[in-house]
């Protein structure tokens, strides 16, 4: 039987515009309540959805029908917050017309997030020339999720098909959104005012209206390409993409900071504070003996950096051949060459190991330590990698070895859930298994051979202490043989 919850005890506000949006909004609930005792005398003409998600008690409200635009929507937040006065964060998560460009690969299915970008702010309203970001939408940013954020089955994009891109695979984008009171449906004036407002992700009809009233942040699931070609196809789809996404948010903003709105600008903003330098977490020194495998060096620095062939790559070989001397010699490689590279190094023994590891970069991020512990501090880690403002960033995820652990089984979540996805980032693993390597970076992948006779000679006269006694090779060379 549904419980009835007082006004007060509901912090999340959730605007929806259309019923296509309500219906993928109700789904995500864990839980739905009774509706509130309402003051008879009260002016508010909302209807409310109530329900808890992800522990927070959320408040659902639709845009009156047939009146989608700004004005609506401010008059509908306005008597909302009357209504509820603890509403401490507010979803605007709907659909919306997609900008495809050089810049950004948007696709139908795709999930864009409101996020200040260049000069402008994450929500410009276009047709007036205003522009405005509510503080908690900047503070936000850090919850971006990884790039392939849902994957199903979804429609062909026939318009805009890439093969860079696997079918049914899902991106979020983050930055402008552009918001007016009229339906973009032309192709070239979409281009024209993208172009004017320094390139936007997204074309919709509410948000802007809202943004100097309800604190809060702005996801649209691409539905068409705000263009002749609109139709209602894909409205379902995207919808859903766009309240899964919310439901991530969510699972994110730890429960008792929503008592303290400052607490989820600690939470979510941490990292963004300390970005004019690159951060780091290397827990292994520096190889002052390291020599040879030079071809393994470049071929990482070639294809990761240089080139940016790939984002990911597997050093696969035998325990004891080398892999993680290799992965910190290019950690170091990358630091004093790339200096903008943040750089993190995580154990992937175990899930112990991993946690660990991820609990100390969450320290070097300056994430503040989690009360719900390791694992919304692994969400943390991995959202906040995967946010464009960390900048460029390198992982190593080093002893990759165990199926079970990396991927997971059916009673527990696996590493490569906690894995982040930005285009600015790279990850090096090392493994003992091929398959393993395979599997996380498809033909990227370098097999280890054992050191050549000249490589390893050199590692042991470097090891020396007195270099002397290092000079008869054929000595040498039998040692080493056997």
């Amino acid at each position: 039987m549904p419980r009835r919850l007082l006004p007060e005890e509901f912090t999340v506000g959730w605007i929806r515009a259309l019923l296509v949006e309500l219906a993928a909004a109700l789904e995500m609930l864990d839980e739905e309540h009774d509706n509130i005792t309402r003051d008879p005398n009260d002016n508010d003409e909302n209807t409310y959805d109530l329900g808890s998600l992800e522990g927070h008690h959320v408040v659902i409200v639709c845009l009156p029908a047939g009146r989608i635009y700004n004005n609506p929507a401010v008059a509908v937040a306005t008597q909302m917050r009357a209504t509820l006065k603890r509403i401490q964060f507010g979803l605007m998560a709907g659909i919306g017309g997609g900008v495809p460009s050089a810049e950004a690969d948007i696709r139908l299915g795709d999930v864009v997030v409101s996020q200040p970008y260049q000069t402008f702010s994450g929500i410009v309203q276009y047709d007036s020339g205003k522009g405005g970001l509510n503080g908690q939408v900047t503070e936000l940013s850090a919850v971006e999720a990884e790039g392939k954020h849902a994957t199903g089955v979804a429609l062909p994009d026939r318009r805009f098909k890439s093969s860079a891109r696997a079918e049914g695979e899902v991106l979020v984008h983050y930055g402008t959104l552009a918001s007016g009171n009229q339906v973009m449906r032309n192709a070239a004036e979409r281009d024209k005012v993208s172009a004017e407002l320094g390139g936007v992700l997204c074309f919709e009809m509410e948000a802007a209206g809202l943004m100097n009233t309800f604190p809060g942040l702005v996801i649209h699931g691409i539905c068409d390409y705000a263009d002749s070609h609109k139709n209602k196809a894909w409205q379902p789809y995207a919808a859903a993409m766009a309240a899964v996404y919310a439901k991530e948010v969510l699972s994110v903003i730890p429960l008792a900071g929503m008592a303290k709105s400052h607490m989820v600008e600690e939470t979510i903003q941490g990292p963004f504070k300390h970005v004019a330098t690159p951060i780091y977490y290397i827990p292994v020194p520096k190889n002052r003996h390291f020599v040879g495998r030079r071809d393994e060096l470049d071929v990482l620095k070639q294809k990761l950096i240089v080139n940016r062939d790939c984002q990911k790559i597997s050093i696969v070989g035998l325990g004891g051949i080398g892999k993680a001397k290799i992965a910190l010699q290019f950690t170091y490689l990358v630091k004093e060459t790339w200096p903008d590279f943040s750089i993190f190094w995580a154990h992937a023994l175990s899930m112990e190991s991993f946690e660990q590891s991820y609990a100390e970069i969450a320290r070097a991020l300056h994430i503040p330590q989690s009360e719900d512990g390791d694992e919304n501090t692994k969400k943390l880690v991995r959202q906040s990698l995967s946010a464009a403002q960390v900048g460029r960033w390198l992982l190593i995820l080093d002893s990759a070895d165990e199926p079970d652990i990396l991927f997971g089984t059916r009673d527990s979540k696996g590493i490569v859930q906690y894995l982040p996805e930005s285009k600015e980032g790279i990850v090096l693993l090392t493994t003992r298994t091929l398959v393993v390597g395979v599997w996380l970076t498809s033909s990227d992948v370098i097999e280890l051979r054992a050191m050549s006779p000249q490589n390893a000679a050199d590692f042991v006269e470097q090891s020396l202490i007195r270099k002397g006694l290092f000079r008869d090779d054929t000595a040498t060379y039998e040692l080493l043989d056997e």
